[in-house]
């Protein structure tokens, strides 16, 4: 009969995934901010209008 020695494991380091998500929420904010100063330059200039929207 085959037999596994038993091994012992270590508490995981999710340093990694912590600091991706903290990169990843850090990313998707600065592309709301971008979009919304986008929106705004195109209301304040009315570029709207152009694209056909009221």
């Amino acid at each position: 009969m085959l037999t596994l020695k038993p091994e012992t494991t270590s508490a995981l380091d999710y340093s990694n995934l912590n600091h991706s998500i903290q990169e990843t929420f850090a990313a998707i904010d600065r592309f709301e901010w971008q979009a919304v100063d986008e929106i705004l330059q195109m209301r304040e200039q009315q570029i709207y209008r152009e694209g056909g929207y009221k």
